[in-house]
């Protein structure tokens, strides 16, 4: 007997989509074993902060894979102490080392500052060094505390006037942590990267001249413009730095014009559809930019963004295409200016090779031992495939269930370690698993000030502009 269409389409909808998922109990794979939904739910109800959302959901995914590809190694005996897995998995930190010698070589060609120099920027008035001693208390205080740091601060400058020296002072007293050992010496800085009051006391002083007693919202200051002779060196690291500065901007504009870099139509939608769907990605040769001599495919591209910190990738998805294509022409401009590197023999020393692996060995340990995968025995037991399966399941879920349990951070997995499992062993997360997890979860229940809490701003990441609200006035210390 026939089914009516009727009957049919209410066995579909009965059905749900299950029906059509290919992996309709799996939330994520790696390794060869599974994560359900229920898990995943667990794993997220566990994550402190963590929002009740498909992203959500998606991060703890991600997250249990990189753990899960990280103990299988481990269990299959691969060698992750080798010098060739550490330098792929340190290439990040290789990269930076390598690309600051090589910024450090330009600038010692080119920076070259006369016998006078110091002594004429020093007198011109256009930046400053500035010596201060902070007794903390915030605007709004009780009158019972500010009336206790104004007669403190009244108190040291009474030391001060009697002889004894400001640095000696400023290290005993100062409440201000950026220079309270350093003697009170603030950084070199042009005018308008201090609090209003805190300047124009500083630009009233003539060199060696110390201020009474003032206040701003941070406190009580009392302040010292150092002579010319105390100021030296901090105004040579200035110069060197500003230097240094003019000459990146323009050696990296140059790069582009010498080798004619080109970022290719679409790149902008190449990159937010490898944000969205990374899986899909991970070897891919698609181009983003052109150069004499060579291409940056999205593959390489995504293993510069991967070793950027999470919240940049994150913002990265919504930006403009515009910004986008800044972003990749940034990326192109690194990539030359490690060719021009090597060119020039800039490489690691033995002393940086050895601390960058013994960093890595270090974190390598501490993430074994959290994991309870430390010790011949543990290979030893997984040799077989099953055997393999279920120890590294079984240690996983026990990993995550303790850190539910005790709510102690996660160790993390060395840097850059996560990012190259993921290049070398097949994983997956399925976004309809996911979804159930969202909907089988327990969070914990939001405080009852939660809904007053305003969500805190973050801060654009490096070449990628975005619409903020102007920066509030720096603590004295830290330019804004």
């Amino acid at each position: 007997m026939r089914r009516s269409s009727a009957v049919l389409g209410l066995i579909l909808l009965t059905a749900g989509c299950q029906m059509f998922r290919a992996h309709p109990d799996s939330a994520a794979e790696a390794a060869g074993i599974t994560l359900r939904p229920d898990q995943l739910a667990n794993i997220m109800g566990g994550i402190k902060g963590l929002k009740p959302i498909h992203d959500g959901g998606e991060f703890a995914a991600r997250m249990w894979v990189d753990y899960a590809l990280f103990t299988n190694a481990v269990a299959s005996g691969a060698h992750l102490s080798d010098s060739a897995f550490v330098a792929d998995a340190m290439w990040a930190d290789i990269t930076e080392i390598r690309g600051v010698r090589w910024h450090d070589t330009l600038v010692t060609r080119r920076a070259h500052f006369g016998p006078n120099t110091v002594d004429s920027l020093y007198e011109s008035g256009s930046v400053r060094q500035l010596q201060h001693i902070l007794i903390k208390a915030d605007s709004g205080s009780p009158d019972s505390i500010m009336t206790r740091a104004r007669q403190k601060a009244d108190q040291v400058l009474a030391r001060l006037r009697k002889g004894e020296k400001f640095g000696k002072v400023a290290g005993e007293v100062s409440d201000d942590p950026g220079s309270r050992f350093k003697d009170g010496m603030l950084p070199v800085q042009p005018r308008g990267r201090w609090v209003r009051q805190f300047e124009d006391i500083g630009w009233k002083l003539a060199p060696g001249q110390m201020s009474g007693v003032f206040q701003t919202r941070f406190g009580y200051h009392i302040m010292r413009r150092p002579t010319v002779q105390e100021s030296e060196d901090a105004f040579r690291q200035y110069l060197v730095h500003e230097v240094g500065a003019a000459i990146d901007s323009m050696y990296l504009d140059s790069l582009a014009l010498r080798y004619q870099l080109e970022v290719t139509p679409g790149a902008a939608k190449l990159i937010r559809n490898a944000m969205v769907h990374p899986d899909d990605i991970r070897d891919s040769s698609a181009t983003l930019a052109m150069f004499a001599g060579g291409t940056l495919p999205l593959s390489q591209l995504m293993r510069w963004a991967n070793a950027l910190p999470p919240q940049f990738t994150q913002r990265l998805v919504s930006q403009s295409d515009s910004d986008m294509v800044r972003f990749v022409k940034v990326i192109g401009q690194n990539v030359l200016l490690l060719r021009d590197a090597d060119s020039a023999g800039i490489k690691l020393t033995a002393e940086d090779w050895t601390n960058l692996k013994g960093m890595y060995q270090d974190q390598l340990d501490t993430l074994k031992s959290a994991l309870d995968i430390t010790g011949q025995g543990f290979v030893d037991s997984a040799k077989a495939e099953p055997d393999r399966k279920r120890l590294v399941a079984e240690r996983v879920d026990s990993f995550f269930t303790r850190a539910n349990r005790t709510g102690k951070k996660l160790a993390p997995i060395p840097y850059q370690v996560a990012p190259e499992l993921r290049r070398r062993y097949p994983h997956r997360v399925y976004a309809d698993g996911v979804d159930d997890a969202v909907t089988q979860v327990n969070f914990p229940k939001p405080d009852s000030t939660e809904g007053a809490r305003r969500p805190a701003m973050r801060t654009p990441p490096p070449g990628i502009p975005a619409s903020q609200p102007a920066p509030a006035a720096a603590v004295p210390g830290k330019p804004k």
